[in-house]
């Protein structure tokens, strides 16, 4: 596939849409790849990892807008206090998810 032939070192891609696209993700390509939040709810996100891991093989995640959407319409004492409490606990609940379930970055490298 011209995506091996480019030889990345990392694929950042959006969820494909499904498990059965997962599975045809992770027969087409060798290298690793993480998954974007691509701004959906935390709880769809939670889900679209397990999914990617089990299903794609995905080597982890970048998150943003699934772990901060609703600060922006914060002050700034009440941003501070969102992303210190449930940022945070979006981001641990995330990487939990992916623990045991995500393919070895240096697996999917070697």
């Amino acid at each position: 596939m011209l995506i091996d032939q480019l030889n990345p070192s990392l694929l950042k891609l959006e969820y494909p849409g499904s498990p059965e696209a997962c599975r045809r993700l992770a027969e087409r390509i060798s290298a690793p790849w993480a998954v974007l939040s691509a701004g959906v709810s935390s709880d769809e996100f939670a889900d679209v990892l397990r999914v990617s891991c089990d299903e794609g093989g995905a080597s982890g995640f970048i998150a943003g807008r699934s772990v901060w959407r609703e600060a922006v319409a914060m002050d700034h004492a009440e941003r501070v206090a969102f992303l210190s409490d449930t940022g945070r606990r979006r981001l641990d609940e995330y990487r939990s998810i992916i623990e045991g379930r995500a393919r070895s970055y240096r697996e999917s490298a070697a």
